[in-house]
């Protein structure tokens, strides 16, 4: 989820404050859907994932493929017998 936060450095009054022109005023931050991280990396199915958590998420799909699903994923040349 992203969410803008104010990270204001107080300017000194001779710089003066540039207000909602400030690169500071409205900071972009990326929080992981599942843990809370607020360091989010990727972004997946519509949800923001740390590295941990976009691991997990994605191992979780992967382990709910068949083996051919899987061979046709990783581009292997795979036969079922009969």
């Amino acid at each position: 989820m992203m969410q803008y936060i104010d990270e204001c450095v107080d300017c000194p009054r001779e710089i003066g404050c540039m207000g909602d022109a400030c690169p500071y005023k409205n900071v972009p931050v990326v929080y992981c859907d599942q843990c809370g991280y607020e360091k989010a990396e990727y972004h997946i199915d519509g949800e923001d994932f740390c590295e941990e958590c976009a691991e997990e998420y994605l191992q979780c799909q992967y382990d709910g493929l068949t083996v051919m699903e899987k061979a046709d994923l990783l581009d292997v040349t795979i036969y079922k017998y009969n």
